[in-house]
């Protein structure tokens, strides 16, 4: 891009982001109601910026921290959730 970044940075789930990373939700799911609203109410929506601290190897769920709320995300939801990742 012409700032230098990679492409497809822009895009990732965020199921498939590392932890303690500084990341920026770009994109919720808009086909889906209930999902788009419940992130909304839970501070997810694109332009805020999230870490995920922590991954839960039994059913894939993530912990996030907004600010400082702690959000916990069942992976179904996380994988539809993009972000881009800030090095």
């Amino acid at each position: 891009g012409p700032n230098g970044e990679l492409p497809g940075e822009f895009d990732i789930p965020l199921s498939d982001c590392p932890l303690n990373k500084s990341l920026t939700v770009m994109q919720i799911p808009d086909y889906d109601s209930l999902v788009s609203s419940w992130l909304e109410t839970n501070g997810i929506f694109p332009g805020v910026k999230l870490i995920i601290e922590s991954r839960d190897d039994f059913d894939g769920g993530i912990n996030c921290k907004i600010d400082n709320n702690e959000v916990r995300i069942s992976s179904s939801i996380a994988s539809l959730v993009k972000v881009s990742q800030e090095d």
